[in-house]
C-alpha cells in the first residue's frame, strides 16, 4: 500500500512580507548572473523582471533549429511588441566559438556564453 505524502507550504502571515533581495536572489541564482548578447557581456539583470523567461537550447549546425529559430525570433518579436514580458536565454550546443557568435548575431536575445560548458551542462 502507497502511503500518501502531503505536500509542505510555508505560508507567511499578511504582515509579513518575503525581502525582495532574497527572492531576486534566488531567482538570478537558477540561471546564473553573468550572459552574453550581440552587445556584449549582460548581467542577469537584463531579464530579471520578466514574468516568462525560457531557455532555448539550439546550435548553428543543426538544420531544425536553423528552420525554428526565425519562427522564434518572430514570436518573440511580437509578444513583446507592446510591453516587454518574454526574454529567451540562448543556451548554445555549438561545437565552436566561432558558430556560437555566428548564430548569437542573429539573435535579439541573451545566450550563456559558450565558455561556461560546466553551466550549460547543469541545464541539460
Amino acid at each position: 500500500m502507497a502511503s500518501k505524502v502531503t505536500p509542505q507550504i510555508q505560508t507567511q502571515k499578511p504582515d509579513q512580507e518575503a525581502p525582495m533581495d532574497e527572492v531576486q536572489v534566488q531567482e538570478n541564482s537558477f540561471f546564473g548572473q553573468n550572459f552574453s548578447s550581440k552587445k556584449g557581456e549582460v548581467s542577469s539583470d537584463a531579464f530579471s523582471e520578466f514574468p516568462i523567461v525560457c531557455l532555448y537550447f539550439a546550435a548553428k549546425s543543426s538544420p531544425p533549429c536553423r528552420i525554428f529559430t526565425p519562427v522564434l525570433m518572430s514570436f518573440y518579436r511580437e509578444i513583446n511588441l507592446i510591453t516587454k514580458c518574454f526574454e529567451v536565454i540562448y543556451v548554445p550546443r555549438d561545437k565552436d566559438q566561432e558558430s556560437y557568435l555566428t548564430y548569437l548575431q542573429q539573435m535579439p536575445w541573451i545566450s550563456i556564453p559558450l565558455d561556461e560548458e560546466q553551466r550549460i551542462i547543469n541545464f541539460k
